[in-house]
């Protein structure tokens, strides 16, 4: 596990930029003292192998259409700490295979992200055009994200201003939207991680 100093390093101004907004779920800190020291005490607790996953806060439904309901967890702060450190640390694995002309990254940026956007410099006067109208009919910022009602909205909007400006400067005909619908509710986690640690997942693994 990396130590103190890069751990911290992660959780910079970005990372606490996304909980703005989600202050009705759980305590944010409210300065850069009382963020480190909480991060601070999150290692200590990794370290001396005393932190647990907790289970859901809570949930929030939204209407995914079709009588289709999304069903978000809600989880601590600690937790989401943990699980964005775990997602970078395996950044490059996942950012490496991307394939052009796919989009999709995750909204705390990246490798994955950083890719999209370079490919987009090209046709970032197409791309600035139709994020404009997405903004404009929803009333929203596609750049921002957050537990509300409109964030399938926003992030949905920055795929497809991505593939509108794709397809203007390459001539596309066609457009291929893929969706498996609950598709990761129905991925049996215990089972792949018996897989890949059968004996068992240990904090070395970070």
């Amino acid at each position: 596990m990396d130590d103190i100093k890069k751990f911290k390093q992660y959780f910079n101004r970005d990372f606490w930029r996304a909980f703005q907004d989600k202050q009705s779920f759980f305590d944010i800190p409210k300065n850069k003292i009382d963020k480190d020291s909480f991060v601070e005490k999150l290692y200590k607790e990794i370290e001396e192998r005393t932190y647990y996953p907790s289970v859901p806060r809570c949930y929030i439904d939204r209407d995914k259409g079709n009588g289709v309901t999304r069903i978000v967890p809600v989880f601590t702060l600690k937790d989401y700490c943990v699980y964005y450190y775990c997602i970078k640390k395996i950044e490059d694995k996942i950012a490496y295979n991307r394939v052009e002309n796919t989009f999709g990254g995750w909204t705390l940026g990246g490798l994955m992200r950083k890719g999209e956007d370079d490919e987009m410099e090209k046709r970032r006067k197409n791309f600035k055009r139709y994020e404009d109208f997405i903004a404009e009919l929803h009333g929203i910022s596609v750049s921002e994200y957050s537990f509300n009602p409109a964030a399938w909205a926003r992030a949905y909007g920055d795929l497809n201003a991505k593939l509108y400006a794709s397809a203007k400067a390459r001539n596309f005909k066609y457009v291929a939207e893929l969706d498996i619908a609950n598709y990761y509710d129905s991925i049996r986690l215990d089972i792949l991680e018996m897989r890949k640690y059968p004996n068992g997942l240990s904090y070395s693994t970070f």
